[in-house]
């Protein structure tokens, strides 16, 4: 085949395929080129030119303007560390030229640019046929490619319906890697593993060769091999895509999608939200007898939906989302953004959900650490928060117990609250305190915290647990700080104390447990024995 024979064939394949007839000579050239080098066998490098018109072949030998002082640096690979180092180009004759002997052959040469010489062309025969077939086919593939992610990258985070078409499958475990999607305008979408709907016990849902599959697409790549189009069914936004495709009002942003928190396959909770208040927003997304929710879990393998109402009001937020399960109270944590919820001892497990699925992907939408409580235990916790609160306001402020009862029954758990209070705020809490006196305990609060700063150290009565002991198997932050207004503050304090001894100190922990934190507690002892041992 003769260079116009080729230049005919391109044009053709160029007019059907939509892709650039220049691309494709400059790539063939670039081929002949490398060609060329490969038959002379040495480091020598070459140019071939095509004159496509006349059927002509050019060929020159090329040389790089450089200067053998400072040659540019490459990675390599040191064999002693593994590390990649730096390492200067070599001085090579075949292809480099000081700038002295470039000035031989033109004044005008400087370092940095090439000399090119005419040299013998090498009669390629079947391979300039050959070249020319791969370079069509490689521009053909690259043009279809850019075609696709032309095509698609525009519709990223939407829904796209496929066939399978074939699976990729892991060589050493035999399981599908992936599914591959046949897709409108002859593109392929990937599937990978970790993308299906889980079905339990490890497995991911099966699909079948011609099965119709929806995606959300995730990605578009613009990579030269494997697929373009990377697809998701495990991603929050295929559900919100669902919901857009199965509810009209969605679709139409009527009903808007305000959040989102998934467990594939398993379980999802949806918040909605509407301007119209003629609309009911959670209504219209579940459909009469839930038949559009319905349609909607089993495109994902028959996933739970949970559809309730959006609250900006982060507690009213917090309770439609852990529906069905009631909830009795919620203690609000603004500094560490948490909630406990308060829930009667049978509604617990509806609460905490399977695995704690309900309350994890509660608190996943809602942005809050949530935990869940008995109304037993929150009892407990609310009895040692008050031991302990009115024992520090007793010793802290040198007030009579009953006084500081009121205090902590009028919402004061702290010396700082108590320091910013006012004389009259005292009085109104505790009938037992006169306006001078309240006045004093104010005062006598703001002192103990600055001496606090300024000192660095901590007033009886106002103890800080250590870490260790705060964060130890089985302690809370209200029995640790307790724990700190008698003394104990490290583990090893605790470690000291008989069953009897922590008992009273806080009469709302049973033996059990208080035997159990004494345990955690000394475990450390037998660890570092065990270690002096070895």
């Amino acid at each position: 085949m003769g260079f116009k024979e080729v230049k005919s064939a391109v044009e053709s394949i160029a007019n059907e395929k939509g892709i650039q007839e220049n691309v494709v000579f400059d790539a063939i050239e670039s081929a002949l080129s490398v060609a060329t080098k490969r038959r002379h066998g040495t480091d020598k490098e070459f140019r071939v030119a095509i004159d496509w018109e006349n059927d002509e072949q050019s060929t020159f030998r090329i040389w790089h303007v450089v200067d053998p002082d400072d040659m540019p640096f490459y990675q390599v690979e040191d064999q002693v560390n593994g590390e990649d180092v730096e390492e200067r180009i070599a001085f090579n004759p075949e292809v480099h030229l000081t700038i002295e002997e470039a000035k031989d052959r033109s004044p005008t040469l400087e370092i940095g640019q090439t000399w090119e010489e005419p040299h013998e062309n090498v009669n390629m025969g079947r391979i300039v046929a050959q070249i020319s077939k791969q370079v069509i086919n490689q521009e053909v593939r690259r043009a279809e490619r850019e075609r696709i992610v032309a095509e698609y990258r525009p519709r990223i985070g939407e829904l796209v319906t496929g066939k399978v078409s074939r699976f990729l499958i892991n060589n050493k475990t035999k399981e599908t890697r992936s599914v591959i999607l046949e897709l409108p305008q002859l593109a392929e979408g990937r599937l990978d593993r970790e993308n299906l709907i889980p079905i339990g016990d490890g497995k991911r849902e099966i699909l079948h060769k011609e099965d119709q599959v929806k995606a959300y697409l995730v990605d578009v790549t613009a990579e030269d091999r494997g697929q373009n189009l990377m697809l998701s069914r495990t991603d929050d936004g295929m559900l919100i895509e669902l919901f857009k495709r199965e509810i009209p009002e969605v679709h139409e942003d009527v009903i808007k999608i305000r959040g989102v928190a998934r467990s594939p396959g398993r379980r999802a909770k949806v918040a909605v939200s509407t301007n119209d208040q003629r609309i009911d927003a959670v209504g219209s997304c579940v459909g009469i007898k839930g038949s559009r929710i319905q349609s909607i879990s089993s495109e994902i393998c028959g996933e739970k939906i949970d559809v309730f109402l959006w609250s900006e009001d982060p507690a009213e937020l917090v309770l439609n989302a852990m529906a069905p399960a009631q909830i009795q109270r919620i203690e609000i944590d603004e500094e560490t953004h948490s909630m406990d919820l308060v829930v009667e001892e049978h509604q617990s497990g509806s609460a905490i959900g399977e695995h704690g699925m309900n309350v994890r992907l509660a608190s996943e939408l809602t942005g809050w650490t949530l935990k869940v409580i008995s109304r037993e235990k929150y009892e407990e916790k609310v009895a040692r928060q008050e031991n302990y609160t009115v024992h520090r306001f007793v010793n802290a402020l040198e007030i009579e117990n009953k006084t500081a009862k009121d205090l902590f029954d009028a919402g004061y758990v702290n010396l700082e609250q108590v320091s910013e209070a006012t004389a009259e705020d005292l009085t109104v809490a505790s009938k037992t305190l006169e306006a001078d006196s309240a006045q004093e305990i104010i005062d006598r609060a703001g002192d103990i915290l600055l001496d606090e700063v300024l000192t660095g150290e901590t007033k009886e009565g106002t103890a800080v647990p250590a870490d260790d002991l705060r964060y130890m198997a089985g302690m809370d932050d209200v029995l640790a700080s307790q724990l700190a207004a008698n003394g104990i503050i490290t583990m090893d304090d605790l470690a000291e104390l008989s069953i009897d001894e922590l008992l009273d100190i806080d009469e709302s922990i049973d033996e059990k447990r208080a035997a159990d934190l004494i345990v955690t507690a000394r475990k450390p002892w037998f660890e570092d024995e065990e270690v002096s041992n070895a």
